[in-house]
């Protein structure tokens, strides 16, 4: 049987996981951002990239992905 401290400790613990998870889903946005607008993405052989959203925060994919990065502003810009 458990006490009620254990009990109470549980529910704790559970509920500061769920805010953390939701802050992670938050300042992922804010870190993807700048990436995403900071380069170009391009596939080797010119075709869209199609990237599926899934239901978690990481998705296995059955190939790997092949990508080409390019910087949108110049090199000067960035020192």
């Amino acid at each position: 049987m458990l006490g009620g401290n254990i009990l109470n400790y549980y529910l704790v613990v559970v509920e500061e996981c769920v805010l953390e998870c939701h802050f992670a889903l938050q300042v992922m946005q804010f870190t993807l951002a700048p990436l995403l607008e900071g380069f170009d993405f391009a596939t080797p052989s010119n075709k869209p990239l199609v990237m599926g959203e899934g239901l978690r925060l990481t998705v296995e994919k059955s190939a790997p992905l092949e990508v080409l990065v390019a910087l949108l502003l110049s090199a000067a810009f960035y020192s």
